[in-house]
């Protein structure tokens, strides 16, 4: 009987030589995010954002998350309103220089419905179309002199190089809203809010032409469902169709609400999603809503991953103690950010003084930003943001029973760079606080437990994919042994210790067991974290020039 090997994926039995090419480098395990930031909307009466709820008619569940990498395109989707404002400071918290957020993921925790609007020719024809964002924020609201606001419409006109055919455009309303003051969000009034053109069909005399140019045009799909031209019957526009559509024709129609079952499926949504920080919209009176209840019930108990929650406080004095500090009470958690304090920013559009007034909400999309573009064993302790200004003037005193509490406050600090507003540190509202790492292996300072949290994530996602994930053999005792499984942890935590030369997560491990237990490797190790340091103490000793 011929003797058998497999070599090269084959079962070789002839005599003979063979040959393979084998990988000879080991690639390193990946790095992971830990900048990523979600926020869910709940407010089924706003005039703005983009896309489906989480029940929505074109998108449902995970399709119905949208993320943005930048300022500006998270603006355009959203097109004013709260979110809106925030995400400079969520991109940008420290000027126009600095790190913040890599990604900021929406989602609408509400059932929703698009706005539509029907083009009727006098001939008969007609097309209806439909948008693609859905909710209040499709339908189409004029101001002052009949010009568009915000919401969708659009508008025909005689075509320039022939007369005899005729352009469809669509647009959208570009005012922000007002902030709490009543100022508006980009300092422009409703009459300086042009609208956005979004699209411009070219110069077309028959419905099915639009049809045709709606089905392949990248700008108009961008915000409007294909038009469907089935039912198409007269289709010749002619010069009386301008006289009968005079004006901004208004998508109308968009619906969303909010019940606690949408809340529940935008939970289910985020599930498995790649993010760290949720920014709860809800701060101020609401700090410790039922909806914040939830989110930091998902974040310890459902999501994937070490996950936290970043909630506004009191904006100023009086809820200091009755909001923010009772607040942090109520949370008690390792999990839970609350960032007390409005804030002033620089806008010398706003008066004499050039400050406009944001919310505790503001203020804490500054303080997640900062975070963000940090990496985790980056403590944000005397770590700057942009503001210009505190709502509430805490004297060491307040701080000092804030950082008692587990609530996050800032402080000029004029001995560093000049003058800068400084987090005081940076820790979370859990209250067994008197030691940086409990015997649970909780902290309470934000930079320990992002550690932890980023060790554990990497570990987990880079071990099922090399050690679990081979599509070919394995993984058995025999494909992966304990020694394997060994090895691979130690040199994953030797990535991941700070050098002379290099920062990073931790600063030794030891102790790395793997057991057997039924069908399953036990491992256990230990490090030490790379702590943060927030104190110096100097002391000088005088000595006598005569003594020798």
């Amino acid at each position: 009987m011929a003797t058998k090997f497999n070599f090269n994926g084959k079962l070789v039995k002839l005599p003979g030589v063979y040959s393979q090419i084998k990988s000879g480098i080991n690639n390193p395990p990946l790095d992971f995010s830990f900048g990523n930031v979600v926020i869910v909307d709940n407010d089924n009466t706003s005039l703005y954002g983009g896309g489906s709820g989480v029940n929505g008619e074109q998108e449902q569940n995970t399709g119905s998350i949208y993320g943005f990498d930048n300022v500006q395109d998270l603006r355009a989707f959203v097109g004013g309103g709260p979110i809106w404002d925030i995400a400079a400071p969520l991109f940008r918290p420290f000027g126009s220089g600095s790190q913040g957020a890599s990604t900021v993921w929406i989602i609408k925790g509400q059932t929703t419905a698009g706005a539509t609007e029907t083009i009727s020719l006098t001939t008969g024809g007609d097309v209806a179309l439909k948008t693609k964002y859905e909710g209040l924020g499709g339908n189409g609201v004029e101001g002052v002199t009949n010009q568009l606001t915000t919401g969708f419409a659009w508008t025909i006109e005689a075509g320039s190089i022939d007369p005899a055919k005729f352009v469809f455009k669509f647009w959208r309303g570009t005012y922000k809203g007002v902030d709490a003051a009543g100022l508006t969000l980009d300092s422009l009034s409703l009459a300086e809010s042009q609208p956005e053109l979004l699209a411009t069909s070219p110069e077309i005399a028959a419905l099915s032409e639009l049809v045709a140019w709606s089905l392949t045009d990248y700008a108009f799909n961008n915000y409007f469902i294909p038009a469907d031209g089935t039912g198409i019957t007269a289709d010749t526009i002619v010069v009386g169709d301008l006289a009968a559509n005079t004006g901004n024709q208004l998508f109308a129609g968009g619906t969303a609400s909010a019940a606690t079952t949408d809340f529940d499926a935008a939970m289910a949504a985020i599930q498995e999603l790649d993010y760290t920080f949720i920014l709860s919209l809800e701060s101020g009176a609401n700090v410790a809503s039922t909806d914040n209840i939830k989110l930091q019930y998902h974040i310890e108990n459902d999501a994937k991953y070490q996950k936290y929650l970043v909630v506004g406080g009191s904006d100023d004095k009086t809820g200091f103690a009755t909001n923010s500090i009772a607040a942090a009470a109520t949370y008690n958690s390792n999990r839970v950010m609350v960032v007390h304090g409005g804030c002033y920013i620089a806008d010398r559009s706003v008066g004499a003084n050039g400050l406009r007034q944001k919310n505790s909400l503001y203020k804490a999309a500054f303080v997640l930003g900062r975070t963000c573009g940090l990496e985790p064993q980056i403590p944000i302790t005397f770590k700057g943001i942009g503001i210009a200004g505190e709502v509430h003037k805490l004297t060491n005193t307040e701080r000092e029973t804030a950082l008692d509490a587990g609530v996050i406050t800032t402080y000029f600090e004029p001995e560093i760079a000049g003058g800068i507003f400084a987090i005081t540190q940076g820790v979370n509202t859990l209250q067994n606080n008197d030691f940086i790492v409990n015997s649970d292996g909780t902290s309470h300072l934000v930079s320990v437990e992002r550690i932890a949290a980023q060790l554990n994530k990497e570990i987990e996602i880079n071990a099922k994919n090399t050690l679990l994930g081979n599509q070919t053999a394995g993984p058995n005792r025999s494909t992966l042994s304990l020694e394997v499984v060994s090895e691979w942890v130690e040199n994953y935590l030797r990535r991941k210790e700070a050098t002379p030369t290099q920062d990073n997560l931790i600063l030794s491990f030891q102790d790395i067991t793997v057991a057997i237990k039924q069908d399953a490797y036990c491992i256990n190790y230990a490090f030490v974290p790379n702590f943060e340091v927030n104190k110096l103490f100097v002391t000088g000793l005088i000595i006598d020039p005569n003594i020798t």
